[in-house]
């Protein structure tokens, strides 16, 4: 079948761009958010991980927080796009035991985990700062 549009191939290269920066944006944000509730993440975890548990709200919202920064920035994408990768399966997989860390549906985490996996696998895109070897 013919492609209906085959102007718009050209810009082919901006599509990494938009998912790069989607994706920067919802852990900046995911970040953040898990910044300001570190002290309920702390009392949420602390159960588990004992007095570890202060720090891990404000350690996680600053590795989101960098990541998404690297994302956007278009720096380290695919070692950003690989630490979203776990950053994003974490809350699939320990969502039954850890609902207060976790302000996006189920459904919306799959969909950051699959960005993730496909700047992994395409590289940075247009506007980077990240060439290809």
């Amino acid at each position: 079948m013919l492609n209906p549009f085959p102007e718009l191939l050209v810009y082919g290269i901006l599509a990494p761009f938009i998912i790069r920066v989607a994706l920067g944006s919802a852990l900046l944000y995911l970040g953040i958010e898990h910044y300001r509730g570190r002290v309920a993440i702390a009392e949420l975890l602390n159960p588990l991980m004992g007095k570890l548990a202060r720090g891990a709200g404000g350690g996680l919202g600053l590795i989101e927080v960098l990541c998404g920064v690297a994302l956007i920035v278009g720096a380290w994408t695919q070692v950003a796009a690989l630490l979203a990768c776990a950053l994003t399966l974490k809350p699939l997989l320990l969502r039954a035991h850890l609902r207060g860390l976790s302000p996006y549906s189920p459904g919306m985490y799959m969909l950051l985990f699959v960005m993730a996996l496909s700047l992994l696998v395409s590289g940075a895109g247009a506007f980077a700062f990240d060439i290809p070897l």
